[in-house]
């Protein structure tokens, strides 16, 4: 599918999503419309990981695997996109001083997080359910649900 969709929205940003579904239907039949639903959830989870937790601002970095390092050092990690979303430091200070705040702070970031996992865990639930024995299911089930972790 990445390769699908990077090839297909490079060559024309406006493609039908017909290119990606027909494939999807070929592979997983009437479970088409509910993997397409977990690849559009995941899509979201790697990039909030960056925004909110740049571990290493020369992008030395795999998000999806990177265990955060120490806790000590933790809560001195910026987000990337600081205009946006409040640092760890600056959300303290604005629980503290009771400072109002239009950026995305932890809790919003989790809520953010729980809504995709919880979108990721239901397609893939559905999808489940009607794909039972289908082998490319098995090896692609696996990678749908671990950014829901």
């Amino acid at each position: 599918m990445f390769y699908l969709l990077w090839g297909r929205l490079s060559y024309n940003p406006t493609a039908s999503e017909d290119v990606w579904m027909t494939e999807l239907r070929s592979r997983f039949g009437d479970a088409a419309a509910d993997v397409s639903t977990t690849y559009h959830a995941g899509r979201c989870v790697v990039s909030e990981i960056a925004a909110a937790h740049l571990a290493d601002p020369n992008m030395y970095i795999w998000p999806e695997i990177n265990p955060g390092g120490l806790i000590a050092d933790y809560k001195d990690v910026l987000p990337s996109d600081q205009s946006f979303i409040a640092s760890p430091a600056e959300a303290v200070r604005n629980v503290v001083q009771n400072h109002a705040s239009a950026k995305q702070g932890p809790h919003e970031t989790a809520e953010l997080f729980d809504g995709i996992g919880s979108q990721i865990e239901a397609a893939v639930s559905r999808a489940g359910s009607k794909l039972g024995g289908n082998q490319e299911w098995r090896g692609t089930e696996l990678d749908l649900r671990l950014p829901a972790f």
